[in-house]
């Protein structure tokens, strides 16, 4: 499955069939199969190896073991062929066969089989369940490759100025959910800032206070670029009224919200849709009042 805006391959599948289990399970000698009930017994038509043990080692002795196993597995899983080679053993009273490698560990080799040493008849035999080999899908991916995929699809730049980068993160994946922006260093607004903060982290919501004191159209900008889907920022005009104005990554639209909701707001714009409590942006713009958009260059004071 490769990338959509990029070569290279993100996840790939392999349909292994049976092969790996089967080759594991000749190497081993050990049966790696699954085994399934039927909802109801079945009568089914089989072949059965007699085999006369006395005759079959006192005329193979060490490849006796080997041949017996090999003379089983030929009435299990190839009954045809066991009845053929029945029926030419009637017919000539003995047939050579090839044993290949692996049985009791042995190496490949003709034996000659009388008989006196084995015989095949048709059975019927009453089967509740049936043994298999699963076939194996193996899937390839890795969370590196996962993760460039999500970076890359979200990354743009700003309509008209390729130097306003954005990383348009779902913000039920960013890593921070929410800017916390003092407009100034002064008048109290840091202290109402790292309140906000505290209560959002108590509420589970990540984010980032940046009180560096630039210009707060370009601490938009530089949320933007490392994917924080939302910003609240502290004014003045908070310390009066208790709100605060809440900005979109996405579309830069704002909105103001008094200050004991904006936890609870920016945690359901945070969720995944699927998830109780969710709440989308446009929600939020018919709940709260619109205080227009906020470029690079101007702030929530500027834009209202």
């Amino acid at each position: 499955a490769p990338s959509k805006l990029s070569p290279g391959e993100i996840v790939g599948h392999a349909d292994r069939s049976c092969y790996d289990l089967e080759k594991h399970s000749e190497a081993t000698g050990i049966p790696l199969v699954a085994y399934k009930a039927h909802d109801t017994p079945r009568s089914v038509q089989a072949v059965a190896c007699i085999l006369h043990r006395a005759a079959l080692g006192k005329g193979l002795r060490q490849d006796a073991k080997p041949a017996g196993e090999y003379l089983e597995e030929m009435a299990d899983k190839r009954p045809e062929e066991a009845l053929a080679l029945g029926a030419a053993l009637l017919a000539s009273g003995s047939a050579t066969i090839r044993v290949p490698a692996g049985y009791s560990g042995g190496e490949e080799k003709l034996v000659e089989v009388t008989s006196e040493m084995v015989s095949f008849e048709k059975t019927t035999r009453t089967e509740h369940g049936a043994t298999f080999v699963p076939a194996v899908v193996e899937p390839s991916f890795g969370i590196d490759r996962i993760l460039y995929t999500l970076l890359e699809a979200a990354f743009y730049t700003r309509p008209g100025d390729a130097q306003r980068t954005v990383l348009a993160i779902p913000p039920a994946l960013a890593p921070f959910k929410c800017a916390v922006l003092p407009l100034t260093s002064s008048h109290g607004l840091p202290e109402a800032a790292l309140r906000l903060s505290a209560a959002l982290r108590g509420l589970g919501v990540t984010c980032r206070v940046d009180d560096s004191g630039a210009a707060i159209g370009r601490r938009y900008a530089r949320m933007d670029e490392v994917g924080v889907p939302y910003a609240v920022t502290v004014d003045p005009t908070t310390l009066l009224d208790a709100s605060v104005t809440l900005r979109h990554r996405d579309s830069m639209s704002q909105v103001r919200v008094p200050l004991g909701d904006a936890p609870r707001v920016v945690q359901a714009l945070s969720r995944f849709p699927h998830q109780g409590g969710f709440m989308a942006w446009e929600e939020a713009l018919a709940l709260y009042p619109n205080v227009g958009a906020a470029s690079v260059d101007e702030g929530p004071d500027d834009a209202a």
